[in-house]
């Protein structure tokens, strides 16, 4: 397997779904699903950020503003995102 190629077996459902996706989008399958795939990515480190500052307010008692969580939450979505071009 080369860098960045995967393989991914789904099933004949999840294939047609993507299929619809692709088509609307005007893109190829392989293109959506890796879209699809960094965006699942994306959102589950940010669930995981949110998760993390959960579990340090627990230990420490200490809150950090809401919108400096999610203002460092945005910044690594843009990352990301600006990645991807």
């Amino acid at each position: 397997m080369a860098d960045g190629e995967i393989t991914l077996k789904l099933d004949a459902e999840t294939v047609r779904k993507l299929q619809r996706a692709a088509a609307e989008a005007g893109v190829s399958m392989e293109t959506k699903g890796a879209e699809i795939l960094a965006d699942g990515l994306a959102d589950a480190e940010g669930w995981a950020i949110v998760a993390e500052r959960l579990e340090e307010f627990d230990r420490t008692g200490e809150a950090r503003p809401a919108n400096e969580v999610l203002a460092e939450f945005r910044a690594r979505i843009e990352a990301r995102l600006a990645g991807r071009s």
